[in-house]
C-alpha cells in the first residue's frame, strides 16, 4: 500500500523533471534557431537590403563577403543588370549598435562608407540631373534629413568611374572623394576628351583635371582644361588652355 506523503513528493519530482526537459528542449530549440540564423545572416541581410530598396523602387542586387555586428563588405550594384547605373566592386559599411544601454530605440548608425572603384552613371537634361533607380531612393532621403544631433557617417570613394550623358554629348570622368559629416573635405576629379555639340555650337576638350580641398571654413578649389577647338555662333577658339583657381567659403 503506498504511503499517501510520498505521492505528492513523486508527482512533484516528475513535474521538475517535466519542466527540466521542456526547458532543455527549448534551450536546444533556440540554439539551433540562433545558429541557423547566424549561418544565413549574409542571406537574410542581402533579402532584407534588397527588399527594402524593392520597396522605394529600386531594382538592386547585393553580395556580402564579410557580414558581422560591427558591419560588412561586400558588391552592390543599383539598377537593371543590363544597364545598371551604380556597381561598386567593394562596397564597405561600418555601423554601431543602438539600444537601451543608450538610451535609444534599438537599430545601428552607419559610421563610415567605402565605395571602391564604383561606377555611376547619369544623364543631364534640361538642367535637371537623373541618377536613373538612384533617384526615389534620393527623393525619400531628402524627405527625411537626418537630426541636427546626428552625426552623418564619413565616405570615402575611391577610384570612381563617372559617366554623364547630356544633349550635348557623354562625360567621362575618374574621381576620388572624401566627405565627413556631410562636409566634401576632398575631390579629385581627371576628365577624359570630349566633345559636345549643340545647335550652332561646339566644343572639343583635351583633358582636364578638378581639385577641391576643404581646409577649416573654406574650399580651395583648381581647374585646368584644354579647349581644342570651340564655336560659339561666330566666335571661334583653338588651342586654349583654361586654368583657374579659387579659395572661397565652404556653402551652407
Amino acid at each position: 500500500m503506498t504511503d499517501p506523503e510520498i505521492l505528492p513528493l513523486a508527482a512533484d519530482k516528475a513535474t521538475r523533471r517535466t519542466w527540466r526537459t521542456v526547458l532543455v528542449l527549448t534551450a536546444l530549440a533556440v540554439l539551433l534557431v540562433m545558429s541557423l540564423l547566424y549561418a544565413g545572416r549574409r542571406v537574410i541581410a542581402r533579402e532584407a537590403l534588397t527588399g527594402w530598396l524593392r520597396s522605394q523602387g529600386v531594382e538592386s542586387e547585393v553580395t556580402f563577403s564579410t557580414f558581422g555586428p560591427g558591419g560588412f563588405t561586400g558588391t552592390l550594384r543599383i539598377g537593371p543588370a543590363a544597364n545598371p547605373d551604380l556597381t561598386a566592386q567593394v562596397a564597405e559599411v561600418r555601423y554601431g549598435l543602438t539600444g537601451w544601454w543608450a538610451g535609444k530605440p534599438f537599430g545601428a548608425t552607419v559610421t563610415s562608407v567605402r565605395l571602391v572603384r564604383p561606377v555611376i552613371k547619369g544623364r543631364w537634361t534640361e538642367g535637371h540631373l537623373s541618377l536613373g533607380e538612384l533617384d526615389p531612393l534620393i527623393a525619400t532621403l531628402r524627405k527625411r534629413p537626418p537630426r541636427p544631433d546626428a552625426r552623418q557617417p564619413r565616405i570615402v570613394v575611391e577610384d570612381a568611374r563617372l559617366r554623364l550623358d547630356t544633349d550635348y554629348g557623354p562625360l567621362l570622368a575618374r574621381a576620388s572623394a572624401q566627405l565627413d559629416n556631410g562636409r566634401l573635405l576632398r575631390l579629385d576629379a581627371a576628365f577624359a576628351p570630349a566633345t559636345l555639340t549643340g545647335h550652332d555650337r561646339s566644343v572639343r576638350l583635351g583633358p582636364g583635371e578638378l581639385h577641391l580641398v576643404t581646409v577649416g571654413d573654406q574650399v580651395a578649389s583648381a581647374l585646368e582644361t584644354t579647349v581644342r577647338d570651340l564655336r560659339l555662333g561666330q566666335v571661334a577658339v583653338q588651342e586654349a588652355v583654361i586654368r583657374l583657381t579659387a579659395r572661397t567659403a565652404y556653402p551652407d
